[in-house]
């Protein structure tokens, strides 16, 4: 299934411009292109509502696109929990939230340092932005990878990483390569 003509808000700069969108699965394509306003490289994937013999009669694409790569990642601590929201790099949070917890390495023995280092790398591609990521006390956003649970688990009492993607995958923290 190819996709044409679809504009799409860059969530770095904000400024709109035209995605391509390459075959992907029979419920979701992969669309991308460079931003022409700030040249950032911006990936989504366009998930389909519905079953795919909806999808393969042909159906608008306002009817059929779900907006957004959307994924939590559940930071724990003593005290309790803080949620990070992807609005558009879930796709990208495993990677990222792996990247966060090397550069908190020199403060994983303090909860409140680490969360927040952690925090600010995950969302750094939102520095001032309006868009793009937000923190909650409970989780109720969507994940599209693990049924609206957070697929990313960063928990600093036990030093572990857990990723529930196509399965489960549990990291020590001194394991983590980037």
């Amino acid at each position: 299934m190819r996709l044409t003509g679809i504009i799409w808000m860059c969530p770095h700069c904000l400024e709109d411009f035209e995605v391509f969108c390459d075959d992907g699965r029979n419920d979701s394509v992969v669309c991308w292109n460079w931003c022409p306003h700030c040249k950032q490289k911006v990936n989504m994937w366009i998930r389909f509502k519905g079953e795919s013999e909806q999808i393969k009669s042909g159906i608008s694409c306002e009817e059929a696109m779900k907006m957004g790569d959307r994924a939590m990642a559940e930071i724990k601590t003593e005290d309790g929990s803080l949620y990070v929201y992807s609005h558009w790099g879930g796709s990208e949070l495993p990677d990222d939230a792996k990247q966060a917890i090397k550069a908190a390495q020199g403060r994983w023995g303090d909860d409140s340092y680490a969360m927040r280092i952690i925090v600010d790398q995950l969302t750094k591609g939102g520095r001032d932005q309006e868009t793009g990521y937000g923190l909650l006390l409970k989780p109720n956003a969507e994940d599209e990878y693990n049924n609206d649970e957070p697929s990313v688990v960063i928990d600093l009492m036990e030093n572990k990483l857990s990723i529930f993607r196509d399965g489960e995958q549990h990291i020590d923290f001194a394991d983590i390569e980037v």
